[in-house]
């Protein structure tokens, strides 16, 4: 048996962290990405969809968005092939996509360029942007892209999972944008300015 690897215990250590502390400022979080999200309304294509994601246990639950902001929403959708696409969610019943996660897998993918912002879940993240997620790969396989990089791209979690050290960083990890938690959105400290989302 493989001795676990120090992501491994990050994911332990950090899982643990969150499921204490996630329940208490969901609310808090919410409203705050609804703020940015109505000034995102005014300022970019009102067409142009916001990614969010179905919540597994102990993340923030962004599906109220639905019904408090007025724009159009996507899901991610795991493909057989270990890949990840955007489809749009208005709402309706969704399937279980390839790693059992409900999505609209019947809905069209949606390009890069149709997207106006992403928001990830995460078990942590550190203040260079990097993620550590369940460790599967599949929003680094994405976001390798760099029509993906280009869009604006924030990792969901409580602010006690930020991560002032550096986190274990593969060669495939890419960095996110920043983060939002309780407190506001937060910029990496080696991303490039994105203005156009105010803090």
């Amino acid at each position: 048996m493989s001795l676990p690897s120090v992501k491994d215990e990050k994911r332990i250590f950090f899982r643990e962290r969150r499921a204490l502390h996630c329940q208490d400022v969901d609310k808090q979080i919410l409203e705050k990405i609804s703020c940015q999200l109505e000034n995102l309304a005014i300022e970019k294509d009102p067409a142009a969809y916001v990614g969010i994601y179905w919540p597994l246990p102990g993340e923030v639950d962004l599906r109220p968005l639905l019904q408090s902001i007025e724009l159009p929403f996507a899901l991610p959708c795991c493909e057989p092939d270990n890949s990840m696409t955007y489809r749009p969610w208005r709402g309706e019943r969704l399937l279980r996509d390839a790693c059992l996660i409900p999505a609209p897998i019947n809905e069209n993918v949606i390009s890069p360029k149709e997207m106006s912002i992403i928001f990830v879940p995460a078990l942590s993240v550190d203040v260079f942007g990097i993620r550590l997620g369940y460790g599967k790969g599949f929003f680094d396989r994405l976001r390798s892209s760099s029509l993906w990089q280009s869009v604006p791209s924030f990792v969901v979690l409580p602010e006690t999972c930020v991560s002032s050290d550096a986190l274990p960083r593969d060669t495939w990890d890419v960095p996110f944008d920043g983060w939002i938690c309780e407190s506001g959105i937060h910029y990496c400290l080696e991303s490039f300015d994105k203005t156009e989302i105010s803090s």
